[in-house]
């Protein structure tokens, strides 16, 4: 048989073939029309809804009891590190770092939490703005890139 390259050498960079491959499909189907487009999204999202019914589904098989205690893990004491690199609170109160425990789910919800604060300021503010069709999904990009 015949090997096909799974990139394309372009200069110092390898494009993969795939990626360009859907980014070619998906650009020709919004050429076409956006009714067209928009029956794609739609079977995407059903499918993609029903493979995440399906997992969870499938998943209520596997849950384990004891799986869930403890609930929160012991904490561990974390590997040394320096001022720098070690948790803020740890820091200015002088408690040892840790890994697991409360802290480290508290850090972790701390996390998500203010991950998810930047996509909420975007669209708060998009109410202020005079025109927000136009500029707003550019800043909503540039929030993830």
């Amino acid at each position: 048989g015949i090997d096909l390259p799974l990139t394309i050498p372009i200069g110092p960079v390898d494009l993969e073939w795939g990626p360009v491959f859907i980014v070619a499909v998906f650009t020709t189907l919004l050429a076409i029309g956006t009714k067209l487009s928009t029956r794609v999204n739609s079977v995407f999202t059903v499918i993609k809804v029903g493979i995440t019914l399906f997992v969870i589904v499938v998943g209520f098989f596997f849950v384990d009891a004891s799986n869930y205690s403890p609930f929160v893990p012991p904490a561990q004491p974390a590997p040394e590190q320096s001022a720098l690199e070690q948790p803020l609170v740890g820091f200015l109160t002088g408690l040892e770092p840790t890994t697991y425990g409360v802290m480290g789910l508290l850090a972790g919800a701390a996390l998500v939490f203010f991950a998810f604060i930047g996509f909420d300021v975007v669209a708060t503010t998009a109410e202020e703005a005079k025109d927000p069709q136009r500029p707003l999904p550019r800043r909503i990009i540039g929030g993830l890139a």
